[in-house]
């Protein structure tokens, strides 16, 4: 995963730095697979393809499969153009955020000139859907909870319930900075009897929907963060093993690309992640699946 912050963007040297390290991880590899998010990684196109022309060199100089790509993207600058450059950078998938109908979206994500985005976000989902394969994530909470059967009439419309993978996301306060949304937040038992409830009505008025959020059970691991060679990449070139922990310093990091020794910290953070053990934890102990994850 390579991420891209506000303001921030990474140099070439931390480019060079990144792909050796592929390169060194490729050796022994059978497969990669790669997602690209920000901040708002369209932002850097140029970046995206000349990283994606060296990575396919080195897949193929080890004969080792790169997966089809990802890219996160707030789909504004998701234009026909930009789909077709990232095809040839072996990106399939875009998944793209909508907070809600227009009232609702046009308030959270909205330019700095205070104008909305709904619009040409969807005009640009229905330009690339033919190119992409799209995920339409709806960030669920309490403020826009009301707004999301009006939303669906919406896709409804424009024919794009059938065309897109559809699912709800919890938002979460997932760090310190983000403490102050917590009260807007859903308990995970609410999130889940309101995603259930939602499909219901929708199926009872005939609104069909490819949903992207099913259960699947990951026997590699759930995510990168519990595998051995998953990494998420930041601008500065530091290594993090979840995305949650790019922040704006590397307090959370496992060690940087320019660099040839990880700091104490960085190796501390390392060990958290390779011995975590769910027969360790009474929560995980106590789920009904877990020895067959």
């Amino acid at each position: 995963c390579f991420g891209y912050k506000k303001n921030d963007t990474m140099s070439r040297e931390v480019e060079e730095a990144l792909l050796k390290f592929i390169e060194k991880k490729l050796y022994k590899a059978e497969s990669l697979t790669l997602s690209w998010f920000g901040g708002e990684p369209l932002l850097r196109m140029d970046i995206i393809e000349r990283l994606s022309k060296g990575i396919l060199e080195y897949c193929g100089k080890f004969q080792v499969k790169l997966n089809p790509a990802m890219i996160i993207t707030n789909g504004y600058l998701l234009s026909r153009k930009k789909a077709e450059k990232l095809k040839n950078c072996s990106v399939e998938k875009a998944q793209i955020t909508i907070d809600g109908p227009p009232d609702i979206h046009n308030t959270r994500r909205k330019l700095s000139n205070g104008k909305g985005t709904f619009d040409r976000i969807l005009g640009n989902v229905e330009e690339v859907i033919d190119l992409l394969k799209v995920n339409i994530r709806i960030n669920i909470d309490k403020g826009n909870i009301d707004g999301i059967d009006e939303l669906f009439e919406i896709f409804e419309k424009k024919q794009l319930l059938s065309k897109t993978a559809i699912y709800f996301g919890n938002v979460k306060a997932y760090t310190e900075v983000c403490s102050g949304i917590a009260s807007g937040c859903f308990s995970i038992e609410q999130f889940c009897m309101f995603t259930l409830e939602k499909l219901k009505r929708l199926l009872e008025k005939n609104i069909i929907f490819t949903s992207d959020d099913y259960p699947i059970l990951y026997r590699s691991g759930f995510c990168g963060a519990d595998r051995l060679n998953g990494y998420v990449i930041a601008p500065s070139g530091d290594l993090f093993k979840c995305w949650t922990e790019t922040t704006f310093d590397h307090k959370g990091s496992i060690g940087n690309l320019l660099s040839n020794q990880p700091e104490p910290f960085q190796l501390i953070n390392l060990a958290k992640y390779l011995n975590w053990d769910p027969f360790e934890d009474i929560e995980c102990i106590e789920c009904n699946i877990l020895l067959y994850a």
